[in-house]
């Protein structure tokens, strides 16, 4: 970062901060798919809310919606939590956006801006505890558990999520793109899912800031753990995840 350029502090500023630091694949992406689907349709079809519903799908996939909370796009887009969440709904129902990649696109939100906690019972089960404000976001979730093999359980707050960490572990693992699951698996070693589990419960308990991504650099043990508290820190996780594993 050049030194003379200063932090954005105002949500609007750093929404737009954070596109620009996408790759330029993702941005080049996003502007071929919604000059498709404007001129598709063309403006005498599509109205006010149909072009952010649109706008807002592939921000959403292309990772710009980062890990803000409902409460902070609010800010940046200037509307209501409210019509957040009414307008996320209709566009993931409207263009399709899969429970996967929702799930992918929503979980660097969901490990550190979610309230996230780990508990233990006293048979020494652990459980990972979210609260997830988003209904669509935890029927995804609920999905997927139950892929996994696990249990959704329910609490008496209907935001809250609580899944054992073996389960939850597991869901985190087969949002990875499968050209990168066997790479992360290698680099862990035999013991690959159990040393998973240990970096998702330590993404939960750790800041991750920039100096995972210094740890990384300077080869420091344990680089992938940093690798992947850096990589999750960010809306686009997958492609820092790839650069983070092809540098180790």
């Amino acid at each position: 970062m050049n030194a003379n350029v200063s932090t954005p502090t105002h949500p609007k500023d750093a929404f737009i901060a954070d596109w620009r630091a996408l790759p330029e694949n993702k941005r080049a992406e996003f502007a071929d798919e919604l000059v498709g689907r404007l001129f598709g349709s063309g403006f005498s079809v599509l109205g006010k809310k149909e072009v952010e519903l649109a706008v807002l799908a592939l921000l959403e996939g292309a990772g710009a919606l980062g890990t803000r909370t409902n409460h902070e796009l609010s800010i940046a887009l200037g509307i209501t939590e409210t019509r957040v969440r009414n307008l996320l709904h209709s566009a993931r129902l409207r263009h399709g956006i899969s429970d996967e990649d929702y799930l992918r696109s929503r979980l660097p939100a969901m490990l550190t801006k979610m309230s996230a906690e780990v508990t233990k019972d006293k048979d020494g089960t652990e459980r990972i505890r979210l609260v997830i404000e988003d209904a669509l976001l935890q029927q995804a979730l609920n999905a997927r558990v139950k892929m996994a093999g696990g249990v959704p359980e329910t609490s008496h707050s209907k935001e809250i999520s609580v899944v054992k960490l073996d389960v939850f572990t597991k869901v985190v693992f087969e949002l990875i793109p499968k050209e990168l699951q066997a790479d992360l698996k290698a680099k862990l070693g035999k013991d690959w899912m159990s040393r998973l589990r240990i970096m998702v419960k330590d993404t939960v308990t750790t800041a991750a800031n920039e100096t995972f991504k210094n740890k990384i650099a300077a080869g420091a043990t344990p680089a992938l753990v940093g690798a992947w508290n850096f990589a999750v820190a960010h809306g686009d996780w997958v492609h820092q995840l790839q650069q983070a594993l092809a540098s180790l």
